[in-house]
C-alpha cells in the first residue's frame, strides 16, 4: 500500500513526464480518500484538473487546498504551498476571464515569492488568449519579468 507522500509523487510523475493526467488524477483521489484535510492533496487535485483544462474544478481544488492550508498553519502543524495554490489559482481565474480575482492572486504570489513566472510550461496548456489574460493580469499585480 502506497502513503499520501508516495500516491502525490506517482500521480505527478505520470502526469507531468508522461502526460497521463487520468492516471495521475486516479492516485491523487485515492490520496484524498488517506488524507481528506491536505492541503498538498487538494493542490495536486487542483493541477490535475488545470492539466485537464478544466479550470472550474481545479479553482475549487485550489479554494480548497488554500482553506486547508491556512487551517493547518494556524494549528502550526503543517508548512502550506501557498506559491503553487497562488500561481495555478490566478492562471485559472484568468482563463476563466475573471481578472480581478486573477490580479489578487498574482498579488499575494508577489508577495510570496516575487520570482518571475515561467510562462514557457503554460504556453502549452493555454490558449493564446488566456496566456495573454494571465500575463496581463499578473502585470498589473507588479510580478517581475521573466
Amino acid at each position: 500500500m502506497r502513503t499520501v507522500e508516495e500516491r502525490l509523487g506517482l500521480a505527478m510523475r505520470l502526469g507531468l513526464t508522461e502526460g497521463r493526467w487520468e492516471d495521475a488524477l486516479t492516485e491523487v483521489r485515492l490520496a484524498l480518500i488517506d488524507d481528506a484535510s491536505s492541503s498538498s492533496v487538494s493542490l495536486a487535485l487542483g493541477v490535475c484538473y488545470f492539466h485537464r483544462r478544466d479550470f472550474s474544478e481545479t479553482i475549487s481544488w485550489l479554494n480548497q487546498a488554500a482553506s486547508r492550508a491556512e487551517r493547518a498553519m494556524l494549528a502550526g502543524t503543517a508548512d502550506a504551498p501557498w506559491g503553487p495554490i497562488y500561481l495555478f489559482r490566478a492562471v485559472a481565474y484568468a482563463a476563466r476571464r475573471l481578472p480581478a480575482a486573477a490580479r489578487a492572486d498574482f498579488v499575494s504570489l508577489r508577495d510570496h515569492d516575487p520570482a518571475p513566472v515561467n510562462w514557457a510550461s503554460f504556453e502549452k496548456l493555454l490558449l493564446p488568449d488566456e496566456l495573454t489574460r494571465a500575463k496581463v493580469a499578473a502585470e498589473a499585480a507588479g510580478m517581475p519579468r521573466e
